[in-house]
């Protein structure tokens, strides 16, 4: 059986009063973020002060599942809607920001996540959490290095940014000069995605999202 948060369950594990019991116990898993073994005895459980009619005892397994992980994508240009549909076919949770409704659309119509946001206010938007990998494909080399300035402030399990070599380069030296740490500017992927000869908007999300994926299976 499902039990989320709040909201209704998927599934049984028999009904009555024992599945209530272990609704309750599932959820109070959830709210401390680790999964138990519960032994429950059947004759102990209580419906309006009477015993149940039933006796005998059940060990139940909870085990509390994680969300997806994000891959939050700056741009939905053609690289940034590319890379958010691969994301969401290899099981991520994308969600992508950018400050053109014509290309939000698309992707909302789709169901991919997206929020409207400028560039200086697109980090605080996304609200970038330590598990989350941060794909820098905006229009254009200067937003790009302003979200980049604001992202790697933050603990973050993945940063990529895409940009010719020389671009790169220049956005180091510029994330340096702001005070961006160095160990964050040594870890941001850039240019992004493994090199495999991609080309087309769709061979470039497959090789950002496979970087991705190589970083985080990385023991």
């Amino acid at each position: 059986m499902a039990v989320p948060d709040e909201g209704r369950t998927a599934g049984t594990v028999g009904g009555g009063v024992l599945e209530h019991a272990i609704i309750e116990r599932a959820r109070a898993c959830l709210a401390a973020g680790r999964g138990e073994v519960a032994d429950l005895t059947l004759d102990e459980a209580q419906e309006g002060g009477l015993p149940a009619r039933c006796g005998g005892a059940v060990r139940v397994r909870i085990e509390v599942l994680g969300a997806p992980r994000r891959i939050v994508v700056f741009g939905a240009g053609h690289v940034g809607a590319a890379t958010a549909r691969v994301a969401r076919d290899a099981g991520f949770l994308p969600l992508v920001l950018d400050d053109r409704d014509d290309l939000l659309a698309p992707l909302a119509a789709e169901g991919i996540p997206t929020r409207k946001a400028p560039a200086e206010d697109a980090v605080r938007a996304a609200a970038l959490r330590p598990e989350d990998c941060a794909v820098l494909v905006t229009r254009g080399h200067a937003f790009d290095e302003r979200i980049a300035t604001d992202a790697l402030r933050l603990p973050l399990a993945y940063a990529g940014m895409i940009g010719s070599k020389r671009k790169v380069a220049a956005t180091r030296e510029a994330l340096a000069g702001k005070g961006v740490p160095s160990a964050r500017i040594a870890a941001l992927h850039a240019p992004i995605g493994l090199d495999i000869g991609a080309e087309t908007p769709g061979e470039l999300a497959v090789c950002i999202v496979g970087e991705i994926i190589r970083v985080l299976r990385k023991p």
